[in-house]
């Protein structure tokens, strides 16, 4: 088995949990969320800290506040996207 199996298991676990692509997960546990390429400095910026965070879902992950409605991870990604605040490759499905 590969040396990375268990960190490629963690990552698809955390697919699974908060429905993001490979790609973003892995960004998001290497710590590259933010950031354009491999090699591109990591600049803090978050797309999620432009919303109002306002509860936590049974699977303890963050819902917010858009437009009035209280929304899950997945639909503040799609409205991040949508609004050219964040890459969508960092949540297409793989």
């Amino acid at each position: 088995m590969p040396k990375e199996g268990g960190f490629k298991r963690a990552v698809r676990a955390r697919m699974n949990k908060t429905g993001e692509s490979y790609s973003a997960a892995r960004a998001a546990m290497e710590g590259r969320v933010g950031t354009t390429s491999d090699d591109a400095a990591d600049d803090g910026y978050d797309p999620f800290m432009t919303l109002n965070q306002v509860a936590i879902d049974e699977d303890d992950l963050p819902m917010y506040e858009i437009n009035g409605s209280v929304v899950d991870y997945r639909a503040a990604a799609d409205y991040l996207v949508e609004q050219g605040l964040a890459d969508p490759e960092l949540f297409d499905e793989d």
